[in-house]
This record gives structure tokens, C-alpha cells and sequence, in this order.
């Protein structure tokens, strides 16, 4: 016979189709004539974890016969769930930490009963967050960064797929461990913004860095005046 599979629904039924063989005429008695008028096809068992045979019991229109029994291998695969969207995340953005951990609580999704087996509730299917990543740890091109959500489900019966947002990580701001000096804050009007006199930069505090970041120094940009 064909694959024996179905989709979980949660009886151990099989409703698809059953090729039925030839009997062998050759033990029947006399003038007897018979002839299979029902096969009915059972798994072992109704959940997927345990299901891996298909017993097809047949009915003759000779009730001076029997037939034997036939065992085929068999599964059941799991029930896909579907799920309400909400409208947006708790957040979709968050400061540099140096890793792709999405670290605010994403809304949890409400199943589609209409989408459990027959007889099942809600109460038999537990559907947490597995994963929240995004695509990048870095703050590049945050217009194309994407979190992507993974759910577990307690129930093998059952699976569920993920979603993405599109999300953004924003910089983190660091901190001066000495403030930058200049050899003067005035100037006489010259006609353009640029700062004149000297400047020379303090320390970044390296108690803001992320992981195995490390500060460097870089040469000063000119400094712009204010007024322009």
C-alpha cells in the first residue's frame, strides 16, 4: 500500500486510502465465492512519539472466511498550529551589548484553537518563546536588521513555526574618564565656524566597553563652533 502516514488529529484512524490485493481463490472450498467488502486501517497508537504501525483488518461477504490481518509500517507527523499576530513587539530596538541576544520580552502569540486536534485544549499545548536573535550583533544597517522568533512547543503532537520584525540595535554611549581640554574657548570672528586654538582629548572609560572591545586613539577632528 501506499506511504501510512497522516497528520496528528489526535485518534489513531487512518483515513487514507487502502489498495486492496487479489485473495487467493485457490483456498476456497467448492463453488464458494467471496469477495472483501471493508478494510479498515488503525494505528497503534494516536500521538506521533509512538505511532509506527498500521494494522488493516478486512471484512469478506463469506462468513465461512476469514483474512488475515496486515501490519505495515506507519507514522503520524505533527499538527501544524497557527497563531494570532499581535500588532507590534513590546520593542524592537536595543542598545549595543555586543551580541545578537534579542533581551526584551516579545509578546507570546495566541493559538488558533480552531487549529488543535478535535478533543485537545489549549491546556495540552504550552507554546514559549525558544529563541529571539537578530541577524547582526553590530550597529550596521539597521534598517535590514531582522528578529527572528522560534517557538517550543511541550506537546509532540504539535509544532509551530517562527516569525521576524524588522528591529534595529542603537549604540551604546560611552563615558570620558578625563574630559578634554582647550587651549581657549574664544577667537576673533573670522567668517567661518572652524575652532582655531588646540585641543587635546581626554580617556575613554573603558568600563562601557562591550566584551573584547577595545578603545584606540584616534587624532582629533577640527572642532566647529556652535554659531555659524
Amino acid at each position: 500500500m501506499q506511504d501510512a502516514t497522516k497528520v496528528y488529529d489526535g485518534t489513531s484512524a487512518f483515513d487514507g486510502a487502502i489498495a486492496v490485493g487479489d485473495l487467493d481463490l485457490a483456498g476456497l472450498v467448492g463453488g464458494d465465492t467471496v469477495s472483501i467488502t471493508q478494510s479498515v486501517g488503525a494505528f497503534n497508537s494516536s500521538d506521533v512519539a509512538t505511532a509506527d504501525t498500521l494494522t488493516v483488518v478486512y471484512t469478506l461477504d463469506n462468513a465461512n472466511y476469514t483474512l488475515n490481518a496486515d501490519t505495515f509500517a506507519a507514522s503520524i507527523t505533527p499538527r501544524v498550529l497557527a497563531f494570532t499576530k499581535p500588532t507590534e513587539l513590546t520593542t524592537s530596538s536595543k542598545v549595543y551589548d555586543g551580541t545578537t541576544l534579542y533581551t526584551s520580552t516579545p509578546l507570546i502569540y495566541a493559538i488558533d484553537e480552531d487549529t488543535l486536534a478535535p478533543g485537545d485544549t489549549l491546556d495540552d499545548v504550552d507554546v514559549s518563546v525558544a529563541s529571539a536573535l537578530y541577524n547582526s550583533k553590530d550597529v550596521v544597517s539597521a534598517d535590514t536588521i531582522t528578529i527572528t522568533i522560534t517557538y517550543s512547543v511541550n506537546n509532540a503532537n504539535y509544532t509551530i513555526g517562527g516569525d521576524t520584525f524588522s528591529g534595529s540595535i542603537t549604540p551604546k554611549t560611552l563615558s570620558m574618564a578625563t574630559p578634554a581640554t582647550l587651549s581657549t574657548t574664544t577667537k576673533e570672528y573670522d567668517g567661518d565656524a572652524f575652532y582655531k586654538g588646540s585641543a587635546t582629548f581626554g580617556e575613554l572609560d573603558a568600563s562601557g566597553l562591550v566584551g573584547g572591545d577595545t578603545r584606540q586613539r584616534r587624532s582629533p577632528h577640527r572642532c566647529v563652533d556652535s554659531l555659524q
